[in-house]
């Protein structure tokens, strides 16, 4: 190595040199001069290219520890192969490797800083808005829960109006534990608006902003989310598009009709790949089942964890470019950028895979129309009243799965949930009937 910076070092002499006035030996130790620097150059671009990268990573903190070091070692020892190279009969590979390398290095620095942009985006755009401040959970050891508001509204997002989809996920980084636990958008609850205080529909709550959504499923259960996440039919259209489509597993066989979306589509018993229309009226559709709102709830839980499934497998390396895209202006959450990234950090360094598992909170529709005492400028209303069995169980499977259990779902609540059922109030009680 010492003879090739030698002989580098005596070609380094004629750089400058005239050309016309040289020797053809020395023209050639000239060239060479020219394609040292030339090299140089390049290194000093990768050189400034990882820089950049290494910076906009770390400051991501997406990478666990051990694969940043990893990259950061290999990162140098290319550096240094492509500078000696520069010196050796080697100069143009390591030209090329220092042309590519930058190029590479440079598509993550700005892909990075997209991340970045993007998640401080969606936080910031929750405390414009006004919502409720997050709860600061390790979530990658300790249990959190994330209270999935879908709206009915197309067009930007926003804080306030009817929350149509109202799923608890329960998480469990240790066990790797995720309940859905889902309540209908009917279900006739207390809420306020802040002033008024009655029986009214949940989906009425999030009227005054979500805050309310969560007082009112806190209030029903004593059990508060730590984080929210909000998102509207367009997002969701939008984000599963961008997932490139999911596998949505129906327990049912059923066609949408035109209330549920703009066009219809057939579902089969099993796993049936929707993109983002479809996914939507899959877990719009309610006049096809006869169970309505409550089959309506399954069926989302069902869209959840598919689109969970997809979110964490390594298809979505293929699509992070159009998801980010696609989540930006649809989706607004109070969980901070480092708590996402901790998220992201968790599932890189454990790769496996999640338990998703279900629950609905059951109740019956009454055949009267009964009015809202918050909102109660609505006419009479179709509603469902939660059984508290139900709620008692939801409660009970929510509190297993913070406390560590390891469970199916469907077998427990069969083993221990009441046969006898009654519902969480008396309408006629409460003088909140309308015909």
């Amino acid at each position: 190595m010492s003879t090739f910076f030698s002989q580098s070092k005596d070609n380094m002499k004629y750089l400058f040199a005239d050309k016309n006035r040289l020797s053809p030996k020395k023209r050639r130790k000239r060239r060479r001069a020219i394609a040292t620097v030339w090299g140089l150059v390049f290194v000093f671009i990768q050189l400034i290219a990882m820089i950049l990268f290494m910076t906009q990573v770390i400051k991501l903190d997406m990478l666990p520890v051990k694969y940043l070091i990893m990259v950061t070692l290999i990162l140098i020892l290319l550096l240094l192969y492509d500078f000696t190279t520069q010196f050796t009969k080697s100069n143009v590979f390591g030209k090329i490797l220092a042309v590519m390398l930058s190029g590479v290095m440079l598509f993550g620095f700005f892909f990075a800083a997209k991340v970045n942009t993007t998640l401080s985006r969606i936080s910031n755009r929750a405390q414009q808005e006004g919502g409720v401040a997050a709860n600061n959970k390790k979530v990658n050891e300790e249990p959190f829960i994330i209270y999935l508001s879908g709206m009915d509204d197309e067009g930007d997002v926003s804080l306030y109006g009817h929350s149509d989809v109202n799923i608890y996920a329960v998480c469990n980084p240790k066990t790797r534990q995720i309940l859905l636990m889902s309540t209908p958008r009917d279900s006739f609850i207390t809420i306020t608006d802040g002033v008024k205080t009655g029986y009214d529909k949940l989906t009425h709550a999030g009227n005054k902003g979500i805050e309310y959504s969560m007082k009112a499923l806190t209030g029903l259960y004593g059990i508060s989310p730590d984080y929210y996440v909000r998102v509207n039919f367009t997002g969701c259209v939008n984000i599963v598009d961008a997932l490139g489509g999911i596998t949505i597993n129906s327990e049912v066989e059923f066609t949408s009709g035109w209330e549920a979306w703009y066009d219809s589509y057939h579902y089969n018993i099993g796993p049936n790949k929707c993109n983002g229309q479809q996914t939507i009226a899959f877990v719009r559709e309610r006049k096809a089942f006869d169970d309505g709102d409550f089959q309506r709830g399954r069926n989302q839980e069902a869209a959840v964890s598919a689109i969970i499934a997809q979110a964490t497998s390594p298809a979505i390396l293929m699509n992070y470019s159009d998801v980010l895209d696609s989540i930006s202006d649809m989706m607004i959450t109070n969980m901070p950028t480092s708590t996402i990234s901790t998220l992201v950090k968790d599932q890189l360094t454990d790769s496996t895979s999640w338990n998703i598992q279900s629950y609905s909170v059951d109740g019956y529709t009454p055949d009267e129309l009964l009015y809202g005492q918050v909102y109660d400028d609505t006419p009479p209303m179709n509603v469902v009243l939660p059984y508290k069995e139900s709620i008692n169980m939801a409660i009970e499977l929510m509190n297993k799965t913070t406390a560590g259990d390891v469970f199916d779902v469907d077998s427990y609540v069969e083993q221990n949930l009441p046969t006898t059922k009654t519902t969480s109030i008396n309408a006629a009680t409460f003088g909140i009937l309308g015909y």
